[in-house]
């Protein structure tokens, strides 16, 4: 079974939100401060959990907002807590790679820890469908520390689970992967947390063909 449908959405959210992991609200504003620099008109965000950040979008810009989570519990949450925030709240929960699965495209497609998880040219291409032309892609990735566990130990004994399924990408292997797929990187920075974890992130526009 996934480990994301083992994780009780309380559990994920205490996780990321305790103070030696701190990533709720990087992630948050990573988001926020990405549409506001690009206004995009529609919005998804892929691993959206309960619709974390979804309250910094600004609704008057951004009519439409996608989320997508392979967990039905995540999705039910995030609906009760958005619905009727945007003109159009479209929630998926389904496996974002299986075959067949797309949505209509959105000008900004906003991807914070997902390609740990996921195969990283199959996940790319498969954002690049749903994509519009001349749209941007927000990819954050964690990146290694020999102190530091991948997935730091909370009192959230369930997020254990993800232990074994975690793989860090390095941005290199990154930027190479999405640089043939045909996005263009427009750019490119590094922050670390005050748990000392440091995150890479990359701003992608989706070449017009």
């Amino acid at each position: 079974m996934n480990p994301w449908l083992e994780i009780p959405l309380e559990d994920y959210e205490g996780h990321m939100a305790w103070p030696s992991v701190g990533q709720a609200q990087f992630l948050a504003e990573s988001l926020a401060s990405s549409v506001r620099a690009l206004s995009p008109k529609s919005v998804a965000v892929l691993g959206c959990a309960g619709g974390n950040g979804f309250d910094m979008l600004p609704p008057q810009q951004v009519q439409r907002v996608v989320g997508v989570d392979i967990n039905p519990n995540y999705i039910s949450v995030a609906e009760q807590r958005h619905q009727g925030s945007f003109t159009k709240l479209e929630l998926h929960c389904a496996d974002f790679l299986v075959d067949g699965f797309v949505f209509e495209p959105v000008d900004f497609v906003f991807a914070g820890l997902l390609f740990e998880y996921v195969d990283l040219t199959k996940c790319l291409s498969k954002i690049k469908q749903v994509l519009a032309p001349g749209g941007h892609l927000c990819a954050i990735l964690q990146l290694p520390n020999s102190e530091i566990s991948a997935v730091t130990p909370t009192p959230f004994e369930s997020l254990s689970k993800l232990s074994g399924h975690i793989g860090l990408v390095s941005p290199e292997v990154f930027e190479l992967q999405a640089t043939l797929i045909g996005f263009r990187i427009q750019s490119s920075k590094q922050s670390t947390l005050g748990s000392g974890k440091s995150f890479h992130e990359f701003i992608l526009h989706n070449q017009r063909a």
